[in-house]
């Protein structure tokens, strides 16, 4: 899958704090299931439809919603819909989550030891992408 997320605002330009990404999410696609050891996720939905679990919660979103996922909650989400979606998400504190996206977007990580690349970025993987059937 060809990842469409550009960072917005830098670890740099917040002191740490946070970074900002949007993300261009393919029809059908998402990230596969995952959890943050020491980050808060917020997700801003833009435009689309998105399903969303957040610690085996399943939650629908659309233009206008928000969502904010603790550390240590497992969650992924997947585009509803045949056509592309987007969302904004920030994460807090950014750590090293910009060059993470960097690599991601690049092809800059070894595709059979997604787990350890995850792993290298704070990120436990648990699980495959969601399916648009629930």
């Amino acid at each position: 899958m060809k990842f469409d997320i550009s960072e917005r605002i830098s670890a740099e330009q917040s002191h740490g704090r946070l970074a900002v990404f949007s993300e261009v999410t393919p029809p059908r696609a998402g990230p596969p299931l995952h959890l943050h050891r020491e980050q808060t996720e917020i997700f801003h939905v833009i435009s689309g439809r998105y399903r969303f679990v957040v610690d085996g919660q399943s939650i629908e979103a659309g233009p206008g919603d928000c969502l904010m996922v603790e550390p240590g909650e497992v969650h992924g989400f997947v585009n509803l819909l045949d056509t592309p979606s987007r969302l904004n998400f920030e994460i807090q504190p950014a750590m090293q989550i910009g060059r993470f996206f960097e690599r991601l977007v690049a092809g800059d990580f070894d595709a059979s030891d997604m787990a350890g690349f995850f792993s290298d970025y704070g990120m436990d993987l648990s699980g495959p992408p969601l399916s648009v059937e629930a």
